[in-house]
């Protein structure tokens, strides 16, 4: 199921990527049966197919799990070095 949803949110990403500006929501309306939610997830799958793909046989929902705990510890770890970065050019200032 994960990687029909990878191939899904593959194919979007090239759909809209080519749709003119504003066309987006009505080709979705008229061409994808699922909620506008659902292909916004397989987009997110498939932007991050190389991690879901390591994680084995998994759900849908444990994917996009997944990928937003990775999310949440990368901003963690961008917060945290941008923090010791300007202690860094504080000190260099003293």
């Amino acid at each position: 199921m994960v990687e029909h949803a990878i191939l899904c949110g593959e194919a979007l990403i090239k759909v809209r990527a080519g749709a003119k500006h504003g066309a987006w929501a009505g080709w979705l309306a008229e061409n994808f049966e699922a909620k506008r939610q659902t292909a916004q997830n397989y987009m997110l799958l498939a932007s991050n197919s190389a991690r879901v793909r390591n994680l084995g046989d998994i759900s849908l929902r444990k994917a996009l799990e997944a990928i937003s705990k990775e999310e949440k510890d990368d901003k963690k770890k961008t917060a945290m070095a941008d923090t010791l970065a300007s202690r860094a050019a504080c000190v260099s200032i003293k």
